[in-house]
């Protein structure tokens, strides 16, 4: 039997699911079509701010769209993910080097835990809109992520991914 491929999404991506933003929905379609068998994961960073956002946010409108991508997750097939203790210190640590090294700002203190989260994971794509993970530098994140034997996921865009897939 083959082993799912395990692609972690993040929050900007769930709220895109629950906001049926066109790119995220056709993107992610996409990605379990055509690039089967796949897993779509949320990292438990991801559940936090979502939750957070749903029971917290100042702003009505995104709290209604927190609780709507949490009602979504289902109905997408998208896997929560809840870390052991050593999951937890191994991407708490990664994340910590992200940070340290500057390879994610300080002030993105929950990127560099969701990024680190997916490589935990063993994902191998994480879609993303943020731009702090995007532009990343994907040598000097390998070289992070190897020190901890981790492998690095691809970050990727819902418009890269159409793209990508409809040259």
């Amino acid at each position: 039997m083959q082993r799912h491929q395990l692609v972690a999404v993040d929050t900007n991506i769930l709220l895109g699911i629950g906001g049926r933003d066109e790119d995220t929905v056709d993107s992610l379609r996409l990605i379990l079509k055509k690039a089967a068998p796949v897993q779509l994961v949320l990292c438990p960073t991801v559940l936090q701010e979502t939750a957070h956002l749903a029971a917290n946010s100042d702003d009505p409108a995104t709290r209604s769209l927190a609780v709507m991508s949490i009602g979504e997750i289902a109905a997408w097939g998208l896997h929560p993910n809840i870390f052991n203790a050593v999951q937890r210190a191994v991407a708490d640590h990664a994340a910590a080097l992200l940070l340290q090294r500057g390879l994610v700002p300080s002030a993105e203190r929950n990127d560099a835990r969701i990024l680190a989260e997916a490589a935990v994971l063993g994902c191998v794509l994480l879609v993303s809109k943020d731009s702090h993970l995007i532009g990343l530098d994907a040598l000097a994140l390998s070289i992070i992520f190897r020190e901890l034997d981790l492998t690095a996921p691809v970050v990727a865009t819902p418009r890269d991914l159409l793209r990508k897939f409809y040259r």
